[in-house]
């Protein structure tokens, strides 16, 4: 989940992109970003945490994945000018 998700106010693309950096993280990392076995434990490091990676991350997908994970999701890769905003990433 997001972290707009949690708070309840509503959603928009931007939940996409985020999804999509979790996605990318779990196919690279073979888990999820914030794993923990622990509900409410996810739940406060999606809210307040940022995301840390492996080292076989490259410079390019952490980048990539850093900016589709921002909690702003005004602030999140993708939020002015939409799914091109992405596929101009030099990961991609």
């Amino acid at each position: 989940m997001s972290p707009e998700m949690f708070g309840r106010k509503g959603h928009s693309f931007e939940l996409d992109y985020y999804s999509l950096g979790v996605l990318l993280y779990e196919l690279v990392a073979g888990f999820p970003p914030f794993y923990c076995s622990e509900k409410t434990a996810i739940m406060e490091k999606v809210l307040k945490k940022d995301v840390t990676f492996p080292s076989h991350f490259s410079k390019e997908i952490k980048e990539l994945i850093k900016s589709l994970l921002v909690k702003d999701p005004k602030k999140r890769l993708g939020s002015k000018a939409g799914i091109g905003e992405i596929k101009q990433h030099k990961w991609c």
